[in-house]
């Protein structure tokens, strides 16, 4: 009985959380504001590209070459967790939560590009091609996969990081992914739509 209220309280909590998020979209776009707003605090922070974290424009290259191409193997992965949710997006007529986690998604990727660009090093790698889904939660779960594989590489790329700067700010992105996690493991838990963009039966 105890285990049932547990899960009955979880779901709640998670459900005005989605709920709560795409209220707020809808306010900011009824007031004129872009995506570069945060739909928790109403303006620029680490929730969009309109923050920008203090990148110096020249940092010592990195002397170990593993992390450099663990780096680069990050980035190519930030490119495809785009390219993914764009299309999963636009296949299954979702903004949430893809919508802002694009924003940050963004993001990641123009700061690690800027990384590569202050060590002196080119930052091109080849994208892999997104996944076929058959159904919303299978999309979902792709994109779970995607932000799981992502957290060890940051993690160890923050530990063996050389100069601050740099790992600080992958620490930032690592605490971002994390929470790209959670929200895609919450639409999965949910399966169901709870206003316009977001996920209606389960089955999906």
């Amino acid at each position: 009985m105890k285990k049932h209220l547990f899960v009955a309280i979880v779901c709640s909590v998670s459900m005005v959380f989605l709920v709560g998020m795409g209220s707020a979209f809808a306010q900011m776009e009824g007031r004129g504001q872009g995506p570069e707003f945060c739909p928790f605090c109403g303006q620029g922070c680490g929730g969009s590209p309109g923050f920008q974290p203090g990148i110096p424009e020249k940092l010592p290259s990195p002397v170990n070459e593993g992390w450099t191409e663990r780096l680069r193997t990050v980035l190519a992965m930030e490119k495809l967790s785009r390219l993914q949710y764009e299309a999963d997006s636009r296949k299954y007529q979702v903004t949430m939560p893809y919508r802002m986690i694009l924003f940050q998604e963004e993001a990641h990727i123009d700061w690690i590009s800027r990384l590569f660009s202050a060590y002196g090093l080119s930052s091109e790698v080849e994208t892999p091609a997104p996944r076929e889904s058959k159904t919303l939660t299978e999309a979902y779960e792709i994109a779970m996969d995607l932000e799981e594989e992502l957290m060890p590489h940051y993690d160890w790329l923050v530990r063996n990081a050389q100069d601050p700067d740099s790992r600080d700010l992958l620490d930032y992105i690592l605490l971002q992914t994390r929470m790209h996690y959670t929200m895609f493991s919450h639409a999965v838990q949910m399966g169901w739509r709870m206003g316009p963009g977001m996920p209606m039966h389960r089955g999906n």
